[in-house]
């Protein structure tokens, strides 16, 4: 699609729910992630990342092994002004998607401030969330283009393994009921399916549960992603090598199989498969403190580089330039994780 001028005086705002914009029916997610309706089919306009990833609080109600957030005691910037001022930085340098999550962006009350500033920018919101309080502030979702709820399991047991808490907030339920409500609001919605050893024999029946619950999956506003549990960041990489392998890895190739077993299964679906690998770029994520850093995996890597950028709040300029020379040069990959202050 060709994009659309964002014009900070008079903004393009966009309403998915009204416009009835589908979700991209792929086989697999790659570097150029979907940026909707202002979409391009390069890779970058202007002198910012299209899409930019933002977690807003590292506090969270479950404790996923394999969550990428920051480490759940990493506290935000409270500053709304300084939030809203990266925004309009990155709106006039050329990004188009704003993804908020966390941690659950849902804990934090900035949240519904920056949908707000977003989409008055002309940009596009993704709300990535557990979907446990979605219910209670369900008013965000006016604000927000596309939503990404996980079910990663069947059964609520299986769910309370993959995701430890579960069964204290009945986290299960709630995000199945969140993608209900999501639906009944006109909200395009990504279903995010983690897959590891603990949870790949219930993969195949969740779309029937998701269906028997009341979702529908006979439209292109909905969507199923398969990602293969991956080592980054700093809750994974606290793990034991030995205990990650028991249990979260999974054998190479089973994500595809399971997504074409899926494909055959539920034909009207559709079921996209996130491979980190040949990535280089897909990722601009700014932590709770503002600093920013990318994923990358070279070759006969088995898990992402963490690739520092700097502080957005500190000099915004420097971290945009870093993110381009790292696009540029191995030189650039670091892996350690961003600084938490």
């Amino acid at each position: 699609m060709t994009a659309d001028p964002v014009n900070l005086d008079r903004p393009q705002l966009r309403d998915d729910r009204k416009s009835g914009t589908p979700l991209p029916r792929a086989a697999r997610a790659n570097g150029n992630r979907w940026r909707g309706s202002t979409g391009t089919g390069g890779g970058f306009t202007g002198a910012g990342p299209t899409v930019v990833d933002v977690t807003l609080t590292g506090r969270c109600q479950l404790r996923c092994g394999f969550c990428w957030g920051p480490e759940h005691r990493e506290r935000p910037n409270p500053d709304v002004r300084r939030w809203k001022d990266l925004l309009r930085r990155l709106a006039g340098s050329g990004t188009v998607r704003m993804v908020f999550s966390g941690g659950e962006p849902l804990l934090s009350p900035l949240l519904p401030h920056l949908l707000e500033e977003a989409r008055e920018l002309g940009m596009e919101t993704t709300l990535s969330t557990n979907g446990v309080l979605l219910a209670r502030k369900a008013n965000v979702l006016r604000h927000v283009s596309q939503i990404g709820i996980p079910v990663d399991a069947a059964s609520a047991m299986v769910s309370e393994v993959m995701r430890p808490r579960s069964s204290r907030h009945n986290a299960w339920q709630r995000s199945i009921d969140g993608i209900v409500l999501a639906q009944s609001q006109g909200v395009p919605v990504i279903v995010r399916t983690v897959v590891a050893r603990l949870n790949q024999h219930e993969v195949l029946d969740i779309p029937g549960v998701l269906e028997s619950c009341g979702v529908n999956l006979a439209t292109d506003r909905i969507m199923l992603k398969l990602y293969r549990a991956t080592r980054f960041g700093p809750i994974p990489s606290a793990s034991p090598t030995e205990r990650w392998e028991a249990v979260y890895a999974v054998r190479d190739g089973l994500v595809e199989e399971l997504a074409a077993a899926l494909r055959v299964r539920y034909p009207q679906l559709s079921v996209v498969t996130q491979d980190y690998r040949d990535t280089r770029g897909r990722y601009f994520l700014v932590a709770p403190r503002g600093d920013a850093f990318g994923v990358d995996i070279r070759a006969g890597d088995s898990s992402p580089r963490m690739i520092e950028y700097g502080n957005v709040f500190d000099d915004y300029e420097s971290a945009i330039a870093h993110y381009y020379e790292a696009l540029a040069s191995d030189e650039q990959m670091v892996q350690r994780p961003p600084r938490c202050s």
